[in-house]
């Protein structure tokens, strides 16, 4: 899956009023783009460009190379999720439970692919390895919580949920 890179593609500016004294711990340690990143996307949702800049001064590293370790882990985002974060555990014994199917089935639903966010901002849809409760697969996580022997009938029953309460908010 290819990933937009923030490097080509800034995006919007974000305020970083802050950012480096928040990371002042790891300034100075090339090593620890990880945890710089990690405090980053728990700040804003994502890995907005501006941020990986400043990264980059704090760790005294370029951003080509703070980039570099965003882009080869999955679980750093380049933009900002959607409102509802839809995460398909695709580990073995979900696979086997038919993860592959449930993500067929919502990708179909939410007209997007895995990794993308709907054009409303609504729906973000994500992969993970395993969130933890490998008996109950395929688990899918909606927003954080654990919903377990998830098909994908019930998954399209809780998007039309999620649809119409927003339609009744306005």
């Amino acid at each position: 899956m290819s990933r937009p890179s923030p490097i080509e593609r800034p995006g919007a500016a974000v305020d970083t009023a802050g950012l480096a004294a928040s990371l002042s711990q790891y300034r100075g340690q090339r090593g620890a783009a990880v945890p710089a990143l990690e405090a980053v996307q728990a700040r804003y949702g994502y890995v907005p460009y501006q941020a990986l800049v400043v990264v980059a001064e704090t760790l005294g590293v370029l951003p080509a190379e703070v980039f570099g370790v965003a882009s080869f882990y999955e679980e750093f985002r380049f933009a900002p999720p959607g409102a509802h974060v839809i995460a398909v555990c695709t580990g073995t014994s979900c696979h086997l439970a038919g993860a592959q199917q449930l993500l067929a089935a919502l990708e179909g639903e939410l007209g997007i692919k895995t990794g993308q966010t709907t054009a409303d901002g609504q729906f973000t849809l994500t992969q993970v390895s395993c969130p933890g409760p490998c008996a109950i697969g395929p688990v899918l996580m909606m927003d954080g919580e654990p919903q377990a022997r998830v098909t994908p009938d019930a998954a399209r029953r809780m998007l039309a949920t999620l649809r119409s309460a927003r339609s009744a908010q306005g």
